[in-house]
């Protein structure tokens, strides 16, 4: 009998060589965007002058690529590469945050991707008839399946290997063998965890648009003092009622679903009364470039786009009905 207990098979597989595997994977996302770092801040260095012939097409004359939003975009690919390369070694090291932190972070990932993938692609014949036809229809076919790739592949499959791997009983067992202490994430529903991740990840590019603000709100365009008034307060406001989901407060669940519908009324209204591009474009700190503008009309502005956002806001509805049972005034 001791001889049949000595030799009875784990609980569950261990799966420390594939955690590891993973880890190594979130911190090559994290060197990718470190390098998308470099390449940005190049393009801000040696970025032509608005007289110079290398101009990127569309631009009109007078106006230099904006340095401002590549210095923007440096910044988002930072806290990406941040976010991975914390993940990547807490998984390389077993914690079980990082398991929990992966999983939610998958699965963002997954519905936002895909959602945004079939989005443009969709809506690609019209990208495509807004810019200049400098390459006739192989080129257009050529984007076409570059995109389509680049959207199963990094928007989709890689998100769901994520969800999959991590989800996994095996990978979660492994995980609370080898770091059995309850962490922060534990504390804290699964489901209400990752939208209080969506709220805290919302804080850093309302923070950032505050330096060239353009805030749409009921049909108009804050610009300057009061809509980086405007960010900076949405910024606070994300950052609170993260803290407050996460510690499961009443409030903060009401709160969120406050200021969500006012964003959803707003953003309907916004584009059902049309965007000025060009305006938004130069309080932005970016060149009036007549082909994106062209581009954000056909993507952003008609019945489709009013459609979508419809019914995402009410599938996102159902989502936070779903979790107020985890807040409990008791």
């Amino acid at each position: 009998m001791q001889d049949a207990l000595t030799t009875s098979p784990p609980a569950h597989k261990d799966r420390s060589g594939a955690i590891v595997a993973f880890g190594v994977l979130e911190l090559l996302i994290a060197l990718g965007c470190v390098a998308m770092i470099c390449f940005t801040l190049i393009a801000v260095l040696i970025r032509p002058p608005a007289t110079s012939a290398a101009m990127p097409p569309g631009y009109p004359p007078g106006y230099p690529p904006p340095a401002a939003s590549l210095a923007m975009a440096a910044l988002y690919y930072l806290g990406i590469a941040v976010v991975f390369g914390w993940l990547g070694v807490g998984s390389i090291l077993a914690r079980r945050w990082a398991r929990t932190l992966s999983l939610a972070l998958g699965w963002i990932w997954l519905v936002s991707g895909t959602i945004g993938g079939l989005f443009v692609l969709v809506l690609l014949p019209r990208i495509f008839a807004a810019m200049p036809q400098t390459g006739g229809p192989d080129i257009t076919g050529v984007a076409t399946g570059c995109t389509a790739v680049f959207v199963v592949l990094c928007l989709i499959l890689l998100p769901i290997a994520f969800v999959l791997f991590y989800g996994g009983r095996n990978v979660r067992a492994t995980f609370e063998a080898r770091d059995p202490h309850p962490r922060w994430t534990d504390r804290c529903p699964f489901p209400v965890l990752v939208l209080a991740l969506l709220a805290a990840f919302a804080v850093l590019p309302c923070a950032l648009s505050a330096l060239h603000p353009a805030f749409p709100l009921f049909g108009r365009l804050l610009t300057g003092a009061p809509g980086a008034a405007a960010m900076l307060l949405f910024a606070l406001l994300q950052a609170a009622l993260a803290w407050g989901l996460y510690k499961l407060r009443p409030a903060a669940w009401w709160g969120y679903l406050a200021l969500w519908l006012v964003s959803v009324v707003s953003s309907v209204i916004t584009f059902s009364r049309g965007i000025n591009w060009e305006e938004l474009l130069r309080a932005s700190g970016q060149p009036d470039n007549p082909m994106f503008r062209q581009v954000m009309i056909g993507m952003f502005q008609g019945p489709f786009f009013i459609t979508v956002l419809v019914v995402l806001s009410l599938a996102f509805l159902g989502y936070l009905l779903w979790i107020k049972r985890y807040f409990r005034t008791s």
